[in-house]
């Protein structure tokens, strides 16, 4: 575990270097006559600048701090001081922390608030991550967010993506779904996900995952699954031997803050404070990245195989899990045509990418 974190915190001090730069180069904002505010900025991660959300952290006050002239100041209170990240979700919603802004928020979280946001768990939905982002940056994602502030009254300044989840085992190579069947993988508590690995005839067990470690090392369960920045993150790439790069979800990111707060301000500050959420999560996405590619770079040392499935096993997953995780969801959802919705934009994104023949 140590020369895991210290090969990270190597590589990602360089990459906090770059993101401060980042943080310089927008300006004109009129602050004449604005009081000065403090914003809060939470998030549930490690305390350190070498790793992405404290890193990123650091970006979003910088910006701030400079591009307002020091008008706005911002207190980082990482590593869960506040609370686990459903207090900090229910602290933004509520409004109890003022002048609150809060990162490291994904759609397991968001779902229990907001059940809508599961529709981007559809299994195999999204080809890459280039396409995902343009969706959930595009007319898609703002209708969506505007349905979650309107009922939440939660605002989303940013999102990033964690990359997709792959399945990682100790027990033996996984190629096709037939190779899982009777495995004990563990899985966080949603629905959708329970089911993926159900119909790919395995054991869907609920390990929290401060646990997890311990649970592959005795035996507790066979397997996991998640990004690989996250496994190579909690040491997981230690208690494993096999990773098949299936990427059968794809699992994003947000940075939030409350409406009601953010409406009150004046104009300048929200469109700072904007800019901050997108130039801190531009950060996140270029940090996730080098993060997979040194994750996978790493796992090559520790692992029996590293095993990215053809297209024709690619499809074997998509069909066995696709339609009744979708069916699974739909129940979720309070709005199901988002369903159609989502599926409809992403044949446009990939259009606009020259992707609509493949």
């Amino acid at each position: 575990m140590k020369r895991t974190l210290t090969i990270f915190a190597v590589v990602f001090f360089l990459i906090l270097t770059t993101g401060l730069v980042l943080a310089d180069t927008y300006e004109g904002y009129d602050l004449s006559g604005l009081k000065p505010i403090k914003i809060m900025l939470s998030h549930p991660d490690v305390v350190d600048s070498t790793q992405h959300t404290h890193g990123s952290a650091l970006v979003f006050k910088k910006f701030l701090e400079e591009n307002s002239q020091g008008k706005i100041t911002v207190n980082i209170q990482g590593g869960g001081v506040l609370g686990n990240t459903g207090e900090l979700q229910e602290q933004v919603m509520l409004g109890t922390v003022p002048n609150h802004v809060s990162m490291g928020h994904t759609e397991g979280t968001i779902s229990t608030i907001f059940p809508d946001i599961q529709v981007i768990s559809i299994p195999y939905l999204f080809d890459n991550v280039d396409i995902a982002l343009e969706v959930m940056e595009g007319e898609f994602g703002h209708r969506l967010f505007e349905l979650m502030r309107e009922k939440t009254g939660i605002k989303v300044i940013g999102i990033y993506d964690n990359s997709f989840r792959s399945f990682m085992n100790n027990e033996k190579p996984i190629h096709t779904p037939e190779d899982m069947k009777g495995m004990k993988i563990r899985v966080m508590p949603i629905k959708a996900h329970q089911e993926i690995v159900k119909q790919l005839g395995a054991i869907p067990t609920v390990v929290p995952w401060t646990e997890l470690y311990t649970a592959l090392q005795t035996g507790v369960v066979d397997g996991c699954e998640n990004s690989p920045a996250t496994l190579v993150l909690g040491s997981l790439h230690e208690v494993n031997k096999y990773l098949t790069l299936n990427k059968h979800v794809y699992s994003q990111v947000h940075i939030i803050t409350n409406d009601d707060w953010y409406q009150s301000l004046p104009a300048a500050y929200q469109e700072l404070i904007k800019d901050a959420g997108e130039v801190t999560a531009l950060e996140l996405r270029k940090r996730m990245r080098i993060g997979e590619e040194m994750a996978l770079n790493m796992m090559q040392e520790d692992l029996k195989e590293i095993y990215t499935p053809t297209p024709e096993e690619i499809a074997m997953f998509r069909n066995k899990v696709r339609e009744p995780v979708m069916e699974i969801i739909a129940e979720q959802l309070d709005n199901p045509q988002l369903i159609n919705e989502i599926l409809i934009e992403i044949e446009k994104v990939k259009k606009s990418f020259g992707l609509d023949e493949q």
